[in-house]
């Protein structure tokens, strides 16, 4: 059962599959995690529960990832958001970072997390844990 002490990570991505995989990970890790499948849904949950990080898939139908970046940060710019996707570009990553993303991984996010992967020199999953757990006891 979730403790409310625990770090709150919202996940948006219209895959099922990737919620089922990140929630996995994330619950191992001692998190409390909110999924949804719908950008709509998961900006309300935001606004709701105020989580301490927020994952965004870039691609999604009604609002995209991007778009929602935008509308987390001016909700409250203390949220980390991570954005990822399986069609990563530099220019995706960059224009992520202008508008205030934490972290816009240059991997596939599903194989990342799945193998517990190094990307840029920490494992994500162990980097996105640590920094809830650090947010909170704040």
């Amino acid at each position: 059962m979730p403790d409310a002490r625990q770090p709150l990570v919202v996940v948006v991505d219209d895959e099922q599959g990737t919620l089922d995989l990140l929630t996995d990970v994330f619950t191992d890790m001692d998190l409390r995690v909110l999924t949804t499948t719908d950008p709509e849904v998961g900006l309300d949950l935001i606004r709701q529960k105020r989580p301490q990080i927020v994952f965004l898939d870039l691609n999604m139908p009604k609002i995209g990832g991007m778009q929602l970046l935008e509308m987390v940060v001016n909700f409250d710019s203390a949220i980390e958001v991570f954005l990822f996707t399986g069609d990563y570009s530099t220019s995706s990553a960059v224009e992520a970072i202008q508008k205030g993303a934490a972290d816009f991984p240059d991997c596939s996010c599903r194989r990342s997390f799945r193998n517990r992967e190094r990307v840029g020199g920490a494992g994500l999953a162990s980097d996105v844990a640590g920094r809830a757990w650090s947010v909170r006891s704040l």
